[in-house]
């Protein structure tokens, strides 16, 4: 294989001790070669800092052990990561996930190949057993696509027959394009990846569709994505505000805020889903949709949103 490019693979992880090992192992046996693995310990309490010494001692070249100083969620051990990362081109990986082991030996050249600055590739949700999975995003053709489009891909504006996720997991990104643009992951949100893929891809940059799927996202039902509390709604708010705040200060309001609406719909539209998922009392769903509307009428401009939201979704609250 031609010497490709340093590729940086970060990891971020909290009391992971259970399926760090699983994780890495897919890493350590990659067909792409020119790695380095920086793994983010997020203050845990469990056996996860011996695992990662552990790997440190016998891949000394390979594997580096970081630590941050406090607890602060996976998007600020992200940014330790990144700020330590030598690598031309950054891979994401989350604790309890996995990867294809030919993942990087497939995209890189196709980066290479077509100077892109972001790959996308497919990914399958993974539960306990290898015969219950379901693939989530899949693309059939290898493409190349600019950043408006992958824009409304994300953001749902258009019904398509594939969409991407503000997942940053299966992507790989180019360095210069993340320090380019002074990006940075959100500290201590739930919604780190959403604010950081929108912010990314509403910049000039290149994209890389790559064909079949390699990332496999674990469906641990104990994550923070099977859980509710106020401080989603909360996050929520302050994504769109983040998101409007920088498409003002950039001059890109005018140019994407179709785009910022339709995005912002359906991040709500996803938090609202995993409030009646995950919340059986009735009571407490009226409590949280309360707090929702009131955080939101003290935000924004309600008027504002309602212009731009989908009739069709009040539509579906009054009629049968």
């Amino acid at each position: 294989m031609k010497n490709y490019p340093k590729l940086s693979i970060i990891i971020p992880v909290y009391n992971m001790g259970d399926t760090l090992e699983r994780c890495v192992s897919f890493v350590l046996n990659q067909s792409y070669k020119n790695y380095e693995l920086l793994i983010v310990d997020d203050c845990s309490t469990d056996n996860t800092s011996e695992i990662i010494e552990k790997y440190v001692s016998n891949y000394p070249n390979t594997v580096i052990g970081l630590k941050t100083e406090k607890n602060s969620g996976p998007g600020h051990a992200r940014n330790i990561g990144l700020n330590k990362a030598i690598g031309e081109y950054i891979s994401f990986i989350d604790a309890d996930d996995w990867i294809d082991s030919s993942l990087y030996s497939t995209v890189i050249p196709y980066l290479e190949q077509e100077k892109a600055d972001i790959a996308i590739y497919g990914v399958k949700d993974e539960y306990e057993t290898p015969y219950s999975s379901k693939t989530r995003y899949y693309y059939p053709f290898l493409n190349i696509i600019d950043n408006k489009y992958a824009l409304k891909l994300l953001s749902h504006l258009y019904n398509n027959d594939s969409y991407i996720t503000p997942m940053v997991c299966p992507k790989v990104f180019k360095k210069e394009l993340i320090e380019k643009n002074n990006l940075e992951f959100k500290a201590n949100s739930y919604f780190e990846d959403d604010l950081f893929t929108f912010i990314l891809l509403s910049n000039e940059c290149k994209i890389l569709i790559v064909p079949d799927v390699y990332y496999h996202y674990y469906q641990n039902k104990y994550s923070i994505t099977h859980t509710f509390s106020k401080k989603h709604i909360d996050d929520l708010v302050v994504l769109c505000k983040d998101l409007k705040d920088y498409l003002d200060i950039n001059m890109l309001w005018d140019k994407h805020q179709e785009e910022y609406f339709s995005y912002c719909q359906k991040c709500i539209r996803n938090t609202i889903n995993t409030l009646f998922i995950t919340e059986h009392s009735i009571q407490k769903q009226k409590e949280y949709i309360t707090y929702f509307l009131n955080i939101m009428q003290k935000n924004f401009d309600i008027l504002e949103w309602i212009n731009h939201i989908d009739i069709s979704i009040i539509k579906k609250c009054f009629m049968r």
